[in-house]
């Protein structure tokens, strides 16, 4: 089993970077300036928007998974917290509590 460990900052910075790169991506857009009317340009033209909705849908989940990961860390943080302020025998019973009703 393959451990995963994070420091909340590290995660945010993850988040952060995500964040621009997506940004980054969203600001592609190719247009194409035609002069002739040919089957060729159309075609290519066609590859255009299907690229720019391409890119556009891309952005849309990668903003999902970008709250996605600001809405676990969110949780961690309260889970974080709500276990903090228990000393050892009370997480101790709790854990042997949910233990006994499973």
């Amino acid at each position: 089993m393959k451990e995963l460990i994070l420091e909340p900052e590290d995660l945010q910075s993850l988040i952060d970077d995500f964040k621009e790169k997506n940004d980054a991506v969203s600001e592609i857009k190719y247009e194409l300036d035609t002069i002739a009317q040919l089957r060729c340009f159309d075609k290519y033209n066609e590859c255009i928007t299907a690229f720019n909705e391409l890119i556009g849908s891309f952005t849309e989940y990668a903003d999902k998974d970008r709250e996605s990961v600001q809405a676990i860390k969110a949780k961690w943080f309260g889970m974080d917290k709500e276990i903090g302020i228990k000393t050892i025998g009370q997480a101790s019973w709790d854990m042997a509590k949910e233990f006994m009703n499973h």
